[in-house]
C-alpha cells in the first residue's frame, strides 16, 4: 500500500510539473484559473498542496504505475500529438531502411509501448531513450 507521504510527494511532483508547464507557456495562476473556469485561489491550492485535486492526480498516477500502464490509458485517452509525430517519424525511418509498412508499424508501436511504460525506480528518461535506441539498432542490424 502506498503511504500518505509517498502520495504527498507524488502530488508535489505533479504540481511542480504543472507549474513548469505554465511557466513554459507564460501563464500565471490567474490565466490557468480562467482556462479551467475556477477561482485563482483554487489553482494556488492545487499547486501548493492544499487541494484534493493534486492528491487525486497523484492517486491516478500511482494507480497507473501499479497497473504498469499510463494515466492516459486508464482514462481512455488516445495518443498525443507528439506521440503521433514520433510514430510517423519512426515509421518513415524504418521504411527508409527497407522494411515493409507492416514491419514499420510494428516497430513504431513497440517504441511507443516503451515510451508509455512507467519508468523503473531510479531510472531516467535518458535510460528509456537508451532502451529505445538499442531496440532500433537491433532492428536495423537484424535487417541486414
Amino acid at each position: 500500500m502506498v503511504s500518505a507521504a509517498e502520495l504527498k510527494s507524488k502530488a508535489k511532483e505533479i504540481a511542480d510539473t504543472i507549474r513548469q508547464r505554465m511557466e513554459d507557456i507564460g501563464w500565471t495562476q490567474a490565466d490557468l484559473a480562467e482556462k479551467l473556469g475556477i477561482k485563482p485561489n483554487s489553482v494556488t491550492k492545487m499547486l501548493f498542496g492544499a487541494s484534493t485535486r493534486t492528491f487525486a492526480f497523484a492517486k491516478l498516477a500511482n494507480l497507473a504505475e501499479i497497473l504498469s500502464t499510463t494515466p492516459n490509458d486508464l482514462l481512455g485517452f488516445g495518443r498525443s500529438y507528439q506521440q503521433e509525430r514520433l510514430l510517423g517519424a519512426v515509421q518513415g525511418a524504418v521504411q527508409a531502411l527497407g522494411h515493409s509498412r507492416e514491419e514499420a508499424d510494428e516497430i513504431a508501436s513497440t517504441v511507443l509501448e516503451i515510451i508509455d511504460r512507467p519508468l523503473d525506480e531510479g531510472s531516467s528518461p535518458q535510460e528509456q531513450a537508451r532502451i529505445i535506441a538499442n531496440f532500433l539498432i537491433r532492428q536495423y542490424v537484424d535487417s541486414k
